[in-house]
């Protein structure tokens, strides 16, 4: 599977986080989410909600 899931992100079919998600359902390990996209997955840090005054 790591060659499909490489060649799909290297043809932008699917992105970083969708790939990610695919890391322990899908026969994905981290180390080979790693090598696939060349760097440790970082999650997006949203912002909380400020708010209304």
């Amino acid at each position: 599977m790591f060659e499909i899931y490489k060649f799909e992100y290297d043809c932008q079919f699917i992105t970083k986080e969708e790939l990610h998600s695919y890391i322990g359902r899908c026969d994905l390990s981290q180390d080979e989410y790693n090598e696939i996209v060349g760097e440790a997955y970082v999650a997006s840090q949203s912002q909380p909600e400020q708010p209304q005054a």
